[in-house]
């Protein structure tokens, strides 16, 4: 059962703490029910969602420490893991980067964080959509 359970947390998260030994953990190891496959995938969305919160956090402070500058998208997200206490900066629960853009497009954001989702790709609908910290809740 622990095994298990540590097996849904490196999916839902993204972290894979058996990464050390060389052991990637599927879906398939879990014996899901459709229900819980259901489950599975919304709670990566949840976790994408509180990932780009902490990152955005993070890139708050930054400002706050850089006179309210944002790192450019050419630093990237790199230049602000001095604030992650020595953690290598998250990828999204899918194993796939955030992308970071600074300046934003948007002329009403100072920056724009995305996750392309379960997909991985540009654009998607439900729990392949993606997911922008401007529009989250």
């Amino acid at each position: 059962m622990r095994s298990s359970l540590l097996v849904a947390a490196a999916l839902v998260t993204g972290c894979n703490p058996f990464a050390i030994i060389g052991f990637e953990p599927t879906e398939d190891m879990l014996n899901l029910s459709d229900e819980q496959r259901a489950q599975l995938a919304q709670l990566k969305v949840d976790a994408a969602e509180v990932q780009m919160m902490q990152i955005k956090g993070v890139l708050q402070l930054h400002s706050l420490k850089s006179r309210g500058n944002y790192p450019s998208t050419d630093d990237g997200l790199d230049m602000i893991t001095d604030y992650l206490a020595g953690q290598k900066f998250p990828v999204d629960p899918w194993g796939n980067d955030y992308i970071y853009l600074s300046p934003s497009p948007n002329p009403a954001n100072k920056f724009e964080l995305i996750c392309l989702g379960a997909d991985g790709e540009e654009g998607g609908t439900g729990l392949a959509a993606d997911l922008n910290i401007w529009e989250l809740k």
